[in-house]
């Protein structure tokens, strides 16, 4: 099964594809059978997996090649064992591979990122997110921290007009008192 961001990068590697040999700009049908071709022959970099494997749980069978005469099964559901075994095996090895490439991901986000950490009373401005055009301002507030609910989650009170709310760390930036 694809997922619609996966139709969505199948389908611009295909325009890539299709876009970049064409002197004439009609003719892109007749590359479009080597590029699906290319596309489900290839390692999927995340998975590890060609597609192909993936989706039906056999080698794919090169339009050059022969396939062979001989046959040998010792059970007539051989094959059918040999393809979930197949089948076990790499949706194993393909979650180990995205968690990996998930991890990498992870890592590469979070370097570098601050990860400020508020305490209770502490006084912050919170970012205005909509409705605000070019010239209002961007920060509204002060906010009284009064509790903690996550790392990231607060819950934030006004401290003139009282009332409430819960708000993401990413929105606050510190409150100075003008001296």
């Amino acid at each position: 099964m694809i997922t619609r961001g996966g139709t969505l990068y199948l389908l611009f590697t295909f325009v890539n594809k299709c876009a970049t040999p064409n002197d004439n700009i009609n003719d892109w049908d007749i590359y479009l059978q080597s590029i699906v071709w290319a596309y489900n022959s290839s390692i999927h970099s995340v998975t590890g997996f060609i597609p192909y494997e993936s989706a039906f749980n056999r080698q794919i069978i090169s339009p050059f090649e022969f396939p062979s005469s001989e046959i040998t099964m010792l059970k007539p559901h051989d094959y059918w064992e040999k393809a979930n075994k197949f089948k076990q095996v790499a949706i194993h090895a393909a979650r180990f591979n995205i968690k990996q490439q998930q991890q990498l991901s992870k890592r590469r986000y979070d370097k570098g990122r601050a990860s400020p950490i508020y305490t209770l009373d502490e006084i912050v401005w919170i970012k205005i997110l909509s409705g605000r055009s070019k010239l209002d301002p961007r920060y509204h507030g002060p906010f009284r921290i009064i509790k903690r609910i996550t790392d990231v989650k607060y819950i934030v009170e006004h401290t003139q007009d009282h009332y409430q709310k819960e708000e993401h760390v990413n929105n606050f930036i510190p409150f100075y008192e003008r001296s």
